[in-house]
């Protein structure tokens, strides 16, 4: 004869098998989807008259079995999907070191998806947890390190930067690589796994570079960028007159690259190239240009980035007197620079005011 199987509060047969001649049958099904707790196993004779029927119990358990996201830094979105809770029961949900991180309610069928976002907690294997009220279970979820911040995210040699991280080992240390600078700074993690430093830009090269979070404890990292710039950083002196001669150095440019040096109105003054971190340092005579401030500008002939500083003043300077001696009546020639464009510059000789007077040339400098 044949065996009908009925699972639970279900009208319909969960699956069918034979009886042997000595009037025993064996059957195997999955289980269906079916709220937790007690529910009835019905085997029924359906050949037998009257219609032979006899029942067992079985306890469907809590599953949570479905991680979607099994591993991730904090902030990630997981989901998760379970079953075999009450129908319609509340469900809490703890995550590794947090109670509650969220609720919900199974439905009609003690099934339930539901997402929450990982708060800061520390790396490592982590349990995810839903209790019902009959019963819980569990999952596995793995957090993962993760640089979150860096500010600023551009910056010269020199700049103070700030770096933070999660997810990390509780209560370890970090070594902070940054570029060609291996453990650039140390920071101890909270018992969470963040962290908080500051370090100031080396010289390296201009570019993209790497900051790197090595957690050697857990034997893990992460990454996150910043981009180095370049910038003038002496310029001695500050201030001279046509003919003195000016020291400027730089950094944050390319490695071995070029560098034009303009000043003022005189493009490309100087030419010089960098070492393999950047920096140049190099020397020009500032040549004829009008009285104040003006601009010393490194351009990377490579790259094309460019630093500016406007530190520097251009003073008048009387250049040339000839001849240097002579008798009443002998004529004498003068040269002069670093005076502002088109001026009325006055010529004083000893005890006489303004023997003469000239205008300075567009440049600055006159001849009189």
């Amino acid at each position: 004869g044949l065996i009908k199987i009925i699972f639970g509060p279900g009208p319909g047969e969960i699956v069918r098998g034979s009886i042997t001649l000595n009037g025993t049958f064996s059957v195997i099904f999955t289980v269906d989807t079916q709220p937790g707790g007690t529910t009835t196993v019905e085997a029924q004779h359906t050949t037998a008259i009257p219609l032979q029927v006899d029942s067992g119990t079985f306890t469907i358990l809590p599953a949570v079995w479905k991680v979607e996201l099994t591993e991730g830094t904090v902030g990630s979105i997981v989901t998760i999907t379970a079953d075999g809770y009450p129908k319609e029961g509340v469900v809490r949900l703890s995550f590794g070191t947090t109670p509650t991180i969220t609720t919900t309610s199974a439905n009609s069928n003690g099934t339930f998806s539901i997402s929450f976002t990982i708060n800061i907690q520390p790396y490592g294997t982590t349990t995810i947890t839903g209790y019902g009220s009959l019963g819980s279970a569990t999952n596995t979820f793995r957090i993962l390190p993760k640089i979150i911040a860096v500010t600023p995210t551009t910056g010269s040699v020199g700049t103070i930067v700030t770096v933070q991280g999660n997810g990390y080992g509780s209560a370890t240390t970090v070594w902070i690589d940054f570029g060609t600078t291996p453990t650039v700074v140390q920071v101890s993690t909270t018992a969470y796994g963040s962290w908080t430093t500051t370090f100031t830009i080396t010289t390296q090269a201009y570019g993209t570079t790497t900051i790197t979070g090595i957690d050697l404890t857990h034997n893990v990292m992460a990454t996150r960028t910043i981009v180095i710039t370049p910038n003038i950083i002496l310029v001695v002196p500050p201030e001279g007159t046509v003919g003195s001669v000016v020291t400027v150095r730089g950094n944050g440019y390319g490695a071995t690259e070029g560098i034009a040096i303009h000043f003022g109105m005189a493009r490309t003054i100087a030419t010089t190239s960098t070492d393999a971190f950047g920096s140049f340092t190099t020397t020009f005579s500032i040549d004829t240009q009008g009285l104040g401030t003006t601009t010393i500008t490194a351009v990377g002939i490579n790259t094309g980035q460019v630093a500016s500083t406007f530190t520097f003043r251009i003073t008048p300077r009387l250049v040339s007197v000839t001849p240097t001696q002579g008798t009443v009546g002998t004529v004498v020639t003068l040269s002069g620079g670093g005076y502002q464009a088109n001026e009325l510059v006055r010529i004083d000789f000893g005890i006489t005011r303004t023997i003469t007077m000239v205008s300075a040339q567009a440049e600055g400098s006159f001849t009189v």
